[in-house]
């Protein structure tokens, strides 16, 4: 989801760029536009021109070179609105990967609706998180547990010490604590090893101006970017290295600074969410009464950090959303 992959680049703490890789055709191109003119951004540079210099060899520093200014204060490599566009795509997205893996920041990967055999799935395989993002309804749940335990199969490795997975789901702010039990509890009861990581708030009027191309008028304190940083703030904890990689002294400066609310850590210390392989009970973060509203100043300043990196992939299945990696939501 493209909303929520803007949302969750703008709260995140450090170095970071939004990567669209939706090959169904993206919506940056519609949405972003320049901090000095208010004018969308320019055919170049984007995803096509990185995938064309990162079949011969690109040197990670180098990924930011593709990225273009937004007035979200979020750097974005944007990709063509067309799915016809993405055709020379295919051979490339291993090497897109590879580069995005490697960039000392947070590569936040917008993936689109994630079937089987979507051409950019090499940035999900490098990815140290994916996000699935669902909504609560009985179809919605229906498809988000054949959707987990696949993405369970392909994506799940016992060396890691976490799963890459885990569940996003959208609710409205004052429904979300139990939205987040319910599908906690549906995923459990089916054995499935794939967390939950939080909520990201149902918030029309702050998506709207996303869309739009500016930041919400309550800023920070709007429900859906409040959701976004507490998300991050789980992410965080659950993939230290998310933040831990991208967080250089001078971003630390000039990008956003989260809050951990009560709501953005597991409720049980005695397990660990997403351990891998999975434990006989899994916590949940619920979201905290008093806690959906956390501080996340915005920045403009892209994420720096050290080796090796990490993303996180935004993708959806049908009718769910997906979000992962280091690339992604690195």
């Amino acid at each position: 989801m493209t909303t929520l992959a803007t949302a969750l680049g703008i709260a995140w703490p450090g170095e970071r760029m939004l990567l669209e890789a939706d090959s169904s055709g993206g919506d940056l191109a519609f949405r972003a536009k320049q901090p000095s003119t208010g004018q969308l951004l320019a055919a170049d540079p984007g995803l096509l021109t990185l995938a064309a210099d990162a079949r011969t060899g690109l040197p990670a520093a180098d990924l930011a070179r593709y990225c273009q200014a937004t007035a979200w204060g979020l750097p974005v490599v944007p990709g063509p609105a067309g799915a016809q566009a993405y055709q020379p795509m295919r051979a490339l997205w291993p090497a897109v990967a590879g580069v995005a893996a490697a960039w000392p920041g947070t590569v936040i990967a917008d993936l689109g609706r994630f079937q089987p055999g979507n051409p950019a799935a090499a940035l999900a395989r490098a990815a140290t998180a994916v996000l699935v993002v669902t909504r609560v309804s009985v179809e919605d749940l229906y498809h988000l547990r054949e959707r987990v335990n696949e993405l369970a199969h392909t994506l799940g490795d016992p060396r890691l010490q976490r799963h890459p997975v885990a569940v996003v789901v959208s609710a409205p702010r004052k429904e979300a604590a139990a939205a987040v039990r319910q599908v906690a509890h549906m995923l459990q009861a089916g054995g499935s090893p794939i967390p939950v990581a939080g909520y990201v708030a149902t918030d029309p009027v702050s998506a709207a101006s996303l869309r739009a191309g500016e930041l919400p008028k309550r800023g920070a304190r709007s429900d859906l970017l409040a959701s976004a940083g507490e998300l991050a703030a789980t992410l965080g904890s659950w993939w230290p290295e998310l933040i831990a990689l991208s967080a250089s002294p001078a971003a630390a400066i000039a990008a956003p600074v989260l809050t951990r609310s009560a709501a953005a850590t597991p409720t049980d210390a005695g397990t660990v969410p997403g351990a891998w392989p999975p434990p006989s009970g899994v916590p949940v973060p619920v979201p905290h009464a008093a806690a959906p509203h956390s501080s996340a100043p915005h920045s403009s300043a892209p994420r720096s950090s050290a080796p090796p990196a990490a993303a996180v992939g935004v993708a959806d299945h049908p009718r769910a959303s997906a979000a992962g990696r280091h690339e992604a939501a690195r």
